[in-house]
């Protein structure tokens, strides 16, 4: 397909490009403005039929007319979008690098080894990275209103920017925990 499964690099046209799709942009836009103020966005389960039909309809290239698309369908999209990269948002190979950054007991360094890691990602990764976690502040700053602080972000969002490819390291007992974690 078109959007699906493809790199981050190949999705913004190539190595140091960092220009989304226009049927990310507008999934990002329209986020931005209905999802801060969404019950459950991010957690609620979309219409899977709507969500497959409008997945492949991006797949094949085809317009989208996203005001007649529910908020919910597209935080489904966005998160599918990411959980069908070859390589996670955040990069597999540096899954262990991350959650040992989280896990860090000073504030400051944590701080620092995590700005670390976000600049040594693609420029498409990057970039992606900071308009989705500009969306998740904004959503988790009217948590009363839309029932989803940053814990709960981390859990229904959390996996799709971060796993690992290693098998033996995904069995163990605490993999879960740490995605949860790392989100």
């Amino acid at each position: 397909g078109l959007l699906f499964g493809r790199s981050m690099e190949s999705l913004c046209g190539g190595a140091g490009q960092t220009t989304l799709p226009d049927c990310v942009v507008s999934m990002l836009v329209q986020l931005k403005e209905t999802g801060p103020t969404t019950v459950g966005i991010f957690r609620r389960g979309p219409n899977v039929r709507a969500m497959r039909d409008l997945r492949d309809k991006l797949d094949e290239g085809e317009t989208v007319d996203w005001t007649e698309i529910s908020v919910f369908v597209t935080a489904a999209l966005v998160k599918d979008l990411l959980r069908s990269l070859p390589d996670c948002l955040l990069m597999c190979d540096t899954y262990s690098a991350w959650t040992e950054a989280t896990t860090s007991v000073h504030a400051d360094k944590k701080i620092d080894t995590l700005k670390s890691h976000v600049e040594r990602l693609p420029p498409a990764n990057n970039y992606l990275l900071q308009h989705l976690l500009f969306i998740l502040k904004k959503v988790a700053e009217n948590h009363e209103e839309n029932k989803m602080t940053a814990s709960n972000l981390s859990i229904c969002v959390g996996p799709s920017l971060s796993w690992t490819q290693d098998q033996a390291y995904m069995m163990d007992q605490n993999y879960s925990k740490e995605v949860s974690a790392s989100g």
